[in-house]
């Protein structure tokens, strides 16, 4: 029996106000095409189906027209757990519809007995598969909060609670293994009945680049589970969370399957996949397949001199680009994002965002120590400029040009004072 296993699609998501439903409907007509051609039975989704809890109606369409595409082929069921981004009540609203259709969705943690979910197969050796599928836990579910409570006894009952749900619902899923075993022995058959375990969560080892986009879990608390409950009691780990796609220390059947597409530009060069898994009488043996590239980011640094011929060069070809730019020279540019998109202008470059990474990092440093109102406006003025830095000789132009217009208010406030008083 071959399933295939991904995650985190987050439909909705937009880049710097950028919507990317374009590069998420190629990435489902991807994913149905595979499905297709690799003759997958079962696929798992491990939540963020959707990267907010209010998730826009086009994100949705988008959504229910692949359940639609997926059904219609009549040959792969879909069970699809729920993720910290996901609201509950929009997942969950159309699952006895849903379930009617051969795709089994589990929102939330409030009905443990929904979590069991026994796939029938095709393969006469794994006649039918065992599928824990647990959604992400919210607090409320697995743990009472108490007036008092510190962050590390938080941090424990946490722990203890998804610990807790996950073994109740793997020891119940040996039990109905060796009960559906037993069925197949009496007419002596030979077969194998898999245990799958889906979550969402962090698990310790599971590699986290900062900034990659994924949002915290637990509030004050890492709550990162240790895997090696799994290890003995699940054929196949599929788990949800973090967008880099690896296995979770040195076992090769727990695995994050990542995000499909990128979800920052600190994520532009990962390489995106999907997992086949394919279980036999004997073994079972594992496939990454790499997710196209639907839209290319790139992120450009330096100087105003080599962004600018960075951007020079990118525009003469014809593919589309989004970029980032982060601008780390010493010379404070006006207007510096207007002169960047007047050298593209006509080409395929979108420039999404530029970071003034001098500014950020003057910013971070410099303290004022000093009440506002114990300077005057030009002593303000000039902290400004040290705290950015500016060159001298620029300092200088910038300087006088902020007494020309200090110059020109004050007159401007001299002749309304003036008006005032004629008129009373």
């Amino acid at each position: 029996m071959k399933i295939c296993h991904s995650s985190d699609w987050h439909l909705g998501h937009t880049l710097y106000g950028q919507r990317r439903y374009t590069e998420q409907t190629a990435f489902l007509d991807w994913l149905k095409q595979l499905l297709q051609q690799e003759k997958v039975e079962l696929l798992l989704v491990a939540g963020d189906i959707y990267d907010s809890s209010a998730a826009p109606l086009q994100a949705q369409a988008i959504y229910y027209q692949f359940l639609a595409e997926i059904s219609a082929m009549g040959s792969c069921q879909i069970i699809i757990i729920g993720g910290n981004h996901d609201s509950p009540g929009l997942l969950n609203a159309p699952h006895l519809l849903l379930k009617a259709l051969n795709i089994h969705v589990v929102g939330d943690g409030s009905k443990p007995e929904d979590e069991l979910i026994v796939i029938p197969s095709n393969n006469p050796s794994v006649p039918e598969i065992i599928v824990c599928a647990v959604p992400f836990l919210r607090e409320q579910e697995i743990r009472k909060s108490r007036p008092g409570e510190g962050s590390l006894e938080k941090e424990a009952q946490l722990q203890n609670g998804i610990l807790q749900h996950y073994s109740q619902i793997l020891d119940a899923a040996e039990k109905l293994q060796k009960k559906l075993l037993g069925k197949y022995r009496t007419k002596s058959q030979t077969v194998r009945i898999p245990i799958i375990t889906m979550g969402h969560l962090y698990t310790k080892g599971g590699q986290l680049r900062e900034g990659e986009g994924v949002r915290g879990l637990y509030v004050g608390s890492l709550a990162r589970f240790d895997a090696a409950l799994f290890e003995n009691k699940s054929d196949y780990v599929a788990l949800g969370h973090l967008h880099i796609p690896q296995k979770v220390g040195q076992n090769e059947f727990i695995r994050y399957s990542g995000s499909p597409l990128p979800m920052g530009f600190n994520e532009a060069n990962q390489s995106k996949q999907v997992m086949l898994v394919d279980f036999a009488l004997d073994n079972t043996s594992l496939k990454p397949i790499e997710v196209p590239v639907f839209q290319k980011l790139k992120r450009i640094s330096g100087d105003f001199v080599q962004i600018l011929n960075a951007l020079q060069e990118l525009a003469k070809g014809e593919e589309e680009l989004w970029l980032e730019l982060l601008y780390t020279g010493d010379e404070l540019i006006p207007r510096l994002q207007e002169l960047f998109e007047k050298e593209i202008s006509g080409s395929a470059l979108k420039i999404l965002r530029l970071d003034d990474q001098r500014k950020m990092k003057e910013f971070a440093s410099y303290g004022t120590g000093v009440n506002l109102q114990e300077l005057d406006e030009k002593a303000v003025f000039q902290r400004c400029l040290d705290a950015y830095n500016i060159p001298e000789a620029q300092q200088t132009q910038l300087f006088t040009a902020y007494e020309e217009i200090l110059h020109q208010i004050k007159t401007e406030d001299s002749k309304l004072e003036k008006n005032a008083h004629s008129q009373d």
